[in-house]
């Protein structure tokens, strides 16, 4: 903190020091809420199954 800037200030109504965060907004930052409507499914492929490995784990029986 600067003391010169406080001192400048004087006792009630200073404004912040310039490198003090700004306030955060209310809640228009807060992302929009969800849409009633479920997202489509276009944009998102479902996923895929991996079928398990023939035999053992990681490939160890296949030598």
């Amino acid at each position: 903190m600067c003391l010169d800037q406080a001192e400048k200030g004087g006792a009630g109504g200073a404004p912040p020091p310039p490198n003090a965060p700004p306030p955060p907004p209310p809640a228009a930052a807060a992302p929009p809420p969800p849409a009633a409507e479920p997202a489509p499914a276009v944009d998102v492929p479902p996923p895929v199954e991996v079928p398990p490995p023939e035999k053992g784990q990681n490939g160890r029986n296949f030598r």
